[in-house]
């Protein structure tokens, strides 16, 4: 069987404007530290979008002109897309994962992207209308979310009872080794041995 393979070129118009949209967020990058006691539906951050210069009058509190996307599915995290609130949905566990990274992607929402069109159609019969952004703002940013250890863990003992068998009047500076570990961080990881 022959296959062919073709390209496909795609050009503007001539009859074509491009219009450039300043908006999106103000960084392409930030961070946040959870605690891994944190509660199922706990706000995280409410997504916060800047703009100069946009064509349409938007309220900012009112008006939700995109449709937040995070690029990986399996993060214990969404976007309330009415509140743009980043939240937490499921269980963490910093012993199993001591960090999550992805990206939240902004697209314009379709309705907004006709208003657009018929803003500029009225403008410019006749031409066809290229939206782009500027470097301005940015339309995708990475979040990492550092987990916050708590003292969840108990300390594991490989031998938790032990007999020990010592000859009388015999004098031995180390009688038993005691091999034990907490999953826990920092201060939470320390262990403590009492003699009885």
């Amino acid at each position: 069987m022959l296959i062919s393979s073709s390209e496909y070129t795609t050009t503007l118009p001539s009859n074509t404007d491009t219009v450039y949209l300043n908006i999106g967020f103000r960084q392409n990058f930030t961070s946040y530290y959870l605690s891994e006691d944190a509660e199922l539906n706990t706000i995280i951050d409410r997504l916060k979008i800047e703009y100069d210069l946009f064509p349409l009058n938007l309220n900012n509190e009112k008006d939700n002109i995109f449709f937040y996307t995070i690029n990986d599915t399996t993060v214990p995290f969404i976007i309330d897309q009415n509140k743009r609130l980043l939240k937490l949905i499921d269980k963490i566990d910093r012993e199993k994962q001591n960090q999550y990274i992805f990206e939240i992607e902004l697209k314009l929402k379709s309705i907004y992207s006709m208003k657009l069109q018929e803003l500029y159609n009225c403008q410019k019969k006749n031409s066809f209308i290229n939206f782009q952004y500027t470097n301005t703002y940015y339309q995708k940013m990475l979040v990492i979310i550092y987990i916050n250890d708590i003292n969840d863990n108990i300390p594991i003992c490989h031998d938790f009872h032990t007999n020990i068998q010592l000859n009388e009047n015999e004098i031995k500076k180390n009688i038993f080794q005691i091999q034990a570990y907490d999953p826990d961080l920092g201060k939470f990881s320390l262990l403590y041995f009492i003699k009885f």
